[in-house]
């Protein structure tokens, strides 16, 4: 320990005794300044001790006065605490520390002290001090880093800050470059702002803080710190499809926004439980920071309806982060009944068709019938129910035949066995077809008879009956 000077040595009774005027503490911790004191003088008296060049707060002594007989020596105990480093800034401090005398109050010593407080500190032509060399930050925030430089060259130089191990879009400073005078202090703010993407990844990032003379560029301090982000959470998500059929496979898609990854928890859910999902009501996805990952699942009505048209069932998904952060999103099922809503119509249409086709075959078939010929015998008078047309009284009318009457009595023809009477009505229908007046040039008097005794429907033609003179 060495003795400083005092004002006035013959007649001080002080003595001050100190190891040395440069004294280092970090932010938030404590260094003890050792004080040797001795009494000069011929008298008891008492020695009060105070610091000055720091806030009172900083300073704490156990026996702020001592008591000395005379030549008596003692040691005393200063301590300063430095404040935390979000309440103190990194640099030198110059303290002024006092003993005197309380019987003389006049007889005093002063020493001058230089206290450093920075959590990191390079010595040589570039000082650094810096509060801490832990840092944290959120992405979209800011963190600064103040940053003591001290000139501690023999010349005024200019000092260049750069950083290495960070992203430079992260990093801003407004002065890269500061100018110093020998001996001269300056603190230079240097700012980080990571961007809140997936980009700025959580964790731990080391960097290097490197500043460099410039006039001497070879001459360079490094400082080697660390960064931590912090994590934060945001996802989206989407269905696709959002309307799909009954049984096809759906895919929900989640995107991990945040910059860590997480574990979701995605939870299906439908309205009264109408449906049912093959891959169960619950299931974790996990997805890396700033990717996406799909999860498939296929979904069907729990009771298919029997009959009915398309019918929609809506169903959502909730996605739940760990942070117990959560987003809904909604898609819809549509099924079908197993018979469509149309074939009953179709059916009913179908139905009626086949009667109608049941009815008029059955009528056709009626007609088809061959007809039995009258047998009843008449008599040949003028009461005769086969009607002699005179030409002389009745102009001839020419006889209309239908088509389908005559198609008929060639049909009731095919079902004769008697070749000749087949015969005969072929022709009469061909010349009533042909729209020929008479048929009495075809037919001869015998086949007149056979026709009119089996074919009843042409009585009325006038040309084909035999009159009274034939018979």
């Amino acid at each position: 320990m060495s003795e400083m000077p005092t004002e006035n040595t013959s007649q001080n009774p002080i003595k001050l005794q100190l190891a040395e005027t440069q004294y280092s503490v970090v932010p938030d911790n404590r260094v003890t300044i050792p004080i040797g004191l001795v009494n000069q003088g011929a008298e008891e008296d008492h020695f009060e001790i105070s610091v000055r060049g720091i806030p009172l707060d900083w300073i704490s002594i156990a026996t702020p006065v001592v008591r000395l007989n005379p030549g008596e020596k003692a040691e005393v105990a200063l301590e300063i605490e430095a404040p935390p480093a979000s309440q103190v800034r990194a640099g030198q401090y110059p303290l002024t520390l006092v003993v005197l005398s309380q019987t003389s109050p006049s007889q005093r010593v002063e020493t001058e002290l230089t206290l450093t407080v920075a959590a990191f500190e390079v010595q040589g032509r570039i000082g650094i001090l810096m509060e801490s060399v832990q840092f944290s930050v959120a992405p979209g925030s800011s963190a600064a880093i103040p940053i003591v430089l001290l000139n501690q060259g023999l010349v005024e130089d200019n000092f260049k800050l750069s950083i290495e191990g960070l992203p430079i879009s992260w990093v801003s400073t407004s002065s890269p470059v500061t100018r110093l005078a020998v001996g001269e202090q300056k603190e230079v703010v240097l700012t980080i702002l990571p961007p809140r993407d997936a980009k700025s990844k959580a964790g731990r990032h080391p960097f290097k803080l490197v500043v460099t003379s410039q006039e001497a560029p070879d001459q360079s301090a490094r400082v080697n710190g660390t960064l931590t982000v912090a994590a934060y959470s945001r996802f989206s998500c989407e269905i696709n499809p959002s309307i799909v059929e009954a049984g096809q496979p759906v895919r929900i898609l989640v995107r991990n926004q945040g910059n860590i990854q997480e574990t979701f928890t995605l939870t299906w859910q439908s309205e009264n439980d109408a449906l049912e999902f093959e891959s169960g009501a619950t299931r974790e996805l996990k997805v890396a920071a700033g990717e996406t990952a799909a999860a498939e699942f296929v979904a069907k009505p729990r009771k298919q309806p029997i009959m009915g048209g398309v019918k929609s069932y809506e169903y959502s998904i909730l996605v739940q982060s760990a942070e117990k952060e959560t987003l809904t999103v909604g898609g819809e099922i549509t099924s079908k009944g197993l018979i469509p809503i149309w074939v009953i119509p179709v059916l009913a249409v179908l139905c009626l068709g086949a009667i109608f086709v049941f009815t008029f075959c059955s009528g056709v078939g009626n007609l088809s019938q061959p007809v039995p010929p009258r047998r009843q015998r008449r008599p040949w008078g003028r009461s005769s129910l086969l009607p002699r047309l005179h030409h002389s009284t009745r102009r001839r009318q020419p006889m209309r035949v239908s088509a389908i009457r005559m198609a008929m009595v060639l049909r009731i023809d095919m079902n004769l066995r008697s070749a000749p009477i087949r015969t005969i009505q072929t022709q009469t229908a061909m010349a009533c077809l042909m729209g020929k007046r008479s048929c009495a040039g075809i037919l001869t008097r015998s086949m007149r008879i056979q026709m009119a005794i089996c074919c009843p429907m042409v009585q009325k033609c006038s040309s084909i009956i035999p009159t009274r003179s034939m018979r």
